[in-house]
């Protein structure tokens, strides 16, 4: 049947296979019928719009959609798609849309996390270099430590523009503070002196325990209560709250775990052999992997050894001898995100970074790196796109540098030039912010304007306090005080400051030395001699008295007292006529003692 055979028969009202026994359709009528169908659904999703006006066509052209229904088996080809298949294929479009949006606006807060911040501003309060440094989990937090002995405790959002710390300790008197760290909770902080015992305080600077000195005369160190020597680093378990690793020039590691800080014992023992004479090596860096699964340490014999966290520890998984130069050992060591990436930073004047499914040699080395401090660090940027040191100033120059290096090559992308040599770097990327410790005793903060949030900006932001009329009485010197002169008879200073300036003259009086009083009086009552006559005076009239034997200025007296007896003599005239007097004169106690035992003997 062609095509005009089947629009007879449509008009004639009979079935599209009448007399045949296939039900194909031509392709016109195809294309219509699909046409129809999808009218007919829209007419059934909303059939106010799509109402016929009740009349029968009677031709139909190539134009008009016929009103007869068609079956779906008439339909060849795929079916025309629904209201509901056009919503979920535009939902589809939508979350396509929305995924691509969120990955673009990841890989922009990403770049914004890494953006290297160049702005910088000093937090300056320690008198010698700032060797550690740690911020809380919240970043708004930080703790300082350094070669002057003191631990300062900073909060960004309650410091004013004068931007002081709100706490000061001395957690070890006359000892440099090696290490501090804060916990994965923020609530404590670790503080590792150049002593033997390490100190736990709380995020306000209350001292919570110490834990326990080993016995330095027990050879074997894995049986001591604690290290026998200086510590050298800290770290906390990043998966257990309570757990922490310490290392100490006494060739071990050694884990704790807070619960049994109050029995005063430690979990393990890592001992570290070296191949030194006498076997033993400081460890001058210790650290966690992220996951927690690891613990790396390096040794000042330039070893580099990787553990189980959870043992055995007697010996090492991973072990690179000769990592660094005998001397010239590691003083950091950091793990990336990735689990088997760490880098190495040596006072050997090298950076490396260390794969440790190869751990046989660098995958690279950064050379010419001066670092003179034992503390000197590298880490990973926040997303480990970058890798950051310090390095020490030049002989000849007063500025170091914060280097920044790729972390797949450790090609330099950039260098920033800092007062003083860089000792302590942490990059906070809730903050956007890099916190540098220099030798200067300040704290260099790189920020950026535009992309940092909070931080150093907070105090940087605030308006300088208005100064009080108590402020301004304060300031007024002595000398430029113009009350009198403005109304005689009145002393406008205020009695605040009059009675503080009167106290201040007191103390200046109690100091100062006392002033000889011959410079005010002459004559006997000086102290020295005033003219030639007192001086002749006084060799002429000398006290005899020392001269003088006591034993005749007695006798003198002794016929007036036999002749006029008046106080001795009545007393004994009845009992004791006769004189009775010792027979020996003794020069102490102790030769009349031994006299009188002689006699005894006798």
């Amino acid at each position: 049947m062609n095509n005009a055979d089947y629009l007879m028969a449509e008009m004639m009202g009979l079935p599209s296979g009448f007399g045949k026994s296939s039900r194909r359709l031509p392709q016109s009528s195809k294309v219509l019928s699909a046409s129809q169908a999808q009218s007919d659904k829209l007419q059934n999703h909303n059939p106010d719009q799509f109402k016929s006006d009740g009349a029968t066509s009677t031709l139909v052209s190539d134009h008009q959609q016929p009103k007869q229904p068609v079956s779906l088996d008439d339909i060849i080809g795929p079916l025309p798609a629904t209201h509901s298949e056009f919503d979920t294929k535009n939902n589809e479009l939508q979350s396509d849309s929305d995924l691509a949006s969120d990955s673009s606006c990841g890989d922009e807060q990403d770049n914004e996390v890494d953006a290297i911040p160049t702005t910088m501003a000093a937090l300056k309060d320690h008198t010698k270099a700032v060797a550690a440094l740690s911020l809380d989990p919240a970043a708004s937090r930080m703790i300082t430590a350094g070669r002057d002995c003191t631990v300062k405790l900073w909060d960004f959002y309650g410091m004013t523009t004068s931007m002081k710390p709100f706490r000061t300790l001395e957690p070890s008197l006359g000892n440099p503070i090696r290490d501090v760290q804060f916990s994965t909770t923020g609530d404590q902080f670790l503080v590792a002196a150049a002593t033997s015992q390490l100190k736990v305080y709380d995020r306000d600077g209350g001292f919570i325990t110490e834990f326990p000195k080993g016995d330095p005369y027990i050879r074997d160190l894995r049986h001591t209560k604690g290290h026998v020597s200086a510590l050298t680093n800290v770290r906390w378990n990043p998966t257990m709250k309570n757990c922490c690793i310490s290392a100490s020039t006494d060739s071990t590691i050694r884990i704790w775990d807070l619960e049994q800080a109050t029995t005063r014992r430690q979990k393990d023992v890592i001992y570290v052999k070296s191949r030194q004479p006498g076997g033993r090596t400081s460890i001058t860096a210790v650290c966690f992997s992220n996951d927690g699964r690891l613990i790396a340490g390096a040794g000042a014999d330039g070893s580099l050894r990787i553990w189980n966290s959870n043992g055995p520890f007697l010996t090492p998984i991973k072990n690179v001898d000769n990592a660094h130069l005998p001397g010239g050992a590691a003083s950091s060591i950091s793990f990336a995100m990735d689990g088997h990436s760490l880098i190495t930073r040596a006072m050997d004047n090298t950076l490396k970074l260390w794969d440790i499914r190869k751990f046989k040699e660098p995958v690279a080395v950064a050379t010419d790196l001066e670092g003179y401090f034992e503390e000197t660090n590298a880490v990973f940027s926040p997303n480990d796109r970058y890798i950051i040191t310090g390095t020490s100033a030049k002989k000849g120059c007063s500025d170091g540098s914060i280097v920044v290096f790729d972390r797949h090559t450790l090609k330099m992308v950039e260098s920033i030039n800092i007062p003083g040599s860089v000792v302590k770097i942490q990059w906070s990327g809730k903050l956007g912010q890099i916190f540098a410790g220099t030798s200067e005793g300040a704290v260099q903060v790189l920020y950026d304007p535009v992309l940092s949030r909070s931080g150093i900006k907070v105090p940087l932001s605030k308006k300088p306090k208005k100064l009080t009329v108590e402020d301004y009485d304060i300031l007024i010197s002595r000398d430029t005080m113009l009350g009198p002169i403005i109304n005689p008879g009145v002393n406008t200073g205020g009695s605040k400051f009059q009675s503080k300036r009167k106290m201040l003259e007191q103390e200046a009086i109690s100091r100062r030395p006392e002033i000889p009083s011959a410079v005010l009086t002459k004559g006997k009552g000086g102290k020295i001699g005033t003219n030639m006559t007192q001086g002749i005076m006084k060799d002429m009239m000398k006290d005899t008295r020392r001269q003088e034997d006591p034993r005749e200025a007695i006798l003198k007296f002794a016929d007036t007292a036999a002749a006029d007896p008046y106080w001795i003599a009545p007393a004994y005239k009845v009992n004791q006529p006769n004189a009775v007097l010792t027979e020996k004169v003794y020069e102490n106690d102790f030769e009349e003692d031994l006299e009188k035992r002689k006699k005894r003997r006798q």
